[in-house]
Order: structure tokens, then C-alpha cells, then sequence
């Protein structure tokens, strides 16, 4: 099937118009190729290229843009360059994937176990626990989950209302403090966000921005292969969190501060 019979149908089932402003999704490089096997990943990155050509994906289906900044030049090394060069086409489903109905939000609110699930702030989720516990215990059930490490702020608050964003929504906690809900999950929070939702005594939990959003792949990849006969998605097995980790065993001694002795002339 061509890559532009390929994208009407996903378009049609992750349609564009519920991109934000600010996105960049869609048909982001085409080759006007025909392809019969697709790479599902959440980034294009060299690596995820490279296990495209192994497999005779001529499409890689991503979750992040490969285009996303206004593009001023490009170089023989860039993406852009080496997805060309390798003639695979590249379709780009962004905030119209988290925020439709099936989408990064709803696959991440099945995981963690929410009930009555509503749409929070546009593309996010809301809803509810089957029973009350602390903030602490979420963040280990969803660390356990998504089984990728975990922040939280507030870990002895009792909750039971949940709501979310995968990937980067720190800023979104004040919504979910004006709405009444006991705790807001993203996968980037920034220090001064974490701080003022403390202040509000309003629990975050902060679970990676891969964390959580590599959940879609399998899930996409799976819906997909029902959807459009003759053609294979398969999610690729060499996409990695960009960050390694370092797990703290003890507690690091705090360093003791002293007045700089004052150099004599």
C-alpha cells in the first residue's frame, strides 16, 4: 500500500485537529514508497532508522515529531537526511495521539487502574480509584506498572481522584487543583512546579516522560494491524529512554558551607 493511502487511514483514526497549536504531526517525511511493514516507535532516532532498514520497514510510525522546530538547515547526518537516503517515509502522530479517545492518555489511565474515566485539560484523563491510598503507594503501583522510576511529592496524602498527562504537563497540576482532584500524574514536572503544588498542598507524580508514553507503542501497533489489511506494524525493540539512572544506596552527607577566609593584600 502506498504511504499516502497508509496516512488517510490513520489520519482518519488520529485525526489531525486534535493537534495543538503548537504541534507538528503528520506526514513529516514522504517518499511516496510503497510499504507493506511499518516501525511503531515513540522517537526516531538513529538506531530505530537503522532496525527499519533491517526489517524492510520503508515507515516508521512515531509518537514524537521528527520534525518539530522550524528546520533552517540540514546536514548529510541529520534524521531528516538519513531517512531519505534510506527512501523510509516518516508519519508523526503527537498531541492528536494523546488525545484521542484510545490514545497515549487512555492507555495510561487503564495501567494505573482508574475508573469512570473523563477528559482532563483538552488531551489528559481523569477519574477515580478503586480505593483510597496514599500518594506514596500510587507512585510505587505506577513505577511498578510502567516499571520505570518514580518521583511524588506529599507521599503520606491520601488519594482516591486522579488526573493525568503523559509526558510533559507539569504546569497542568493547577487545573487539576481547581477541579478538586487529590493528585496530578505527569512525566516531567520542573522543581519551582513541584514546589508551588506542594505549597497548594496539591500531590504530584512525576513517572518519566518516556515512562509514560512508551506504553502506546505495542498498544498502536496492535490496533493498527487490524485496521489495515496487508500491512505489518511491529514496534520497534531499539527505542531506549535517552536517560540512564543512578539509584541512590545511602544517604549522600550533606556538604557543610563556610564563609571564604578573606585573602590578605
Amino acid at each position: 500500500m502506498n504511504v499516502n493511502e497508509i496516512y488517510k487511514i490513520i489520519s482518519d483514526l488520529i485525526p489531525l485537529d486534535l493537534c495543538e497549536d503548537w504541534d507538528n504531526s503528520g506526514l513529516l517525511v514522504n517518499m511516496d514508497n510503497d510499504v507493506d511493514r511499518v516501525l511503531v516507535t515513540l522517537d526516531i532516532t538513529k538506531e530505530v532508522i537503522r532496525e527499519a532498514e533491517a526489517k524492510g520497514c520503508k515507515l516508521i510510525l512515531s509518537h514524537h515529531p521528527v520534525i518539530f522546530k522550524g528546520v533552517k538547515k540540514v546536514k548529510r547526518t541529520d534524521l531528516i537526511s538519513l531517512l531519505i537516503k534510506k527512501d523510509i517515509s516518516a508519519i508523526c502522530m503527537h498531541t492528536n495521539l494523546d488525545s484521542v479517545m484510545g490514545g497515549v492518555n487512555d492507555v495510561l489511565a487503564g495501567i494505573i487502574g482508574l475508573n469512570d474515566v473523563e477528559i482532563f485539560a483538552d488531551m489528559g484523563r481523569k477519574g477515580t480509584l478503586s480505593e483510597p491510598v496514599t500518594v506514596r503507594e500510587l507512585a510505587e503501583k505506577v513505577s511498578g506498572a510502567l516499571k520505570a522510576p518514580v518521583k511524588y511529592t506529599l507521599g503520606e496524602n491520601t488519594v482516591k481522584t486522579v488526573a493525568l498527562i503523559g509526558g510533559s504537563a507539569g504546569s497542568s497540576w493547577e487545573q487539576a487543583l481547581n477541579e478538586g482532584i487529590d493528585v496530578f500524574l505527569t512525566g516531567e514536572v520542573s522543581h519551582h512546579n513541584a514546589l508551588d503544588a506542594m505549597h497548594e498542598g496539591m500531590p504530584m507524580i512525576a513517572a518519566g516522560h518516556y515512562g509514560t508514553e512508551i506504553i502506546i507503542v505495542k498498544h498502536l501497533a496492535e490496533t493498527l494491524s487490524g485496521k489495515i489489511p496487508g500491512v505489518s506494524f511491529i514496534g520497534s525493540e531499539t527505542d531506549r529512554d535517552p536517560f540512564s539512572y543512578v539509584f541512590e544506596t545511602e544517604k549522600a552527607e550533606q556538604p557543610v558551607f563556610r564563609r571564604a577566609a578573606r585573602q590578605r593584600r
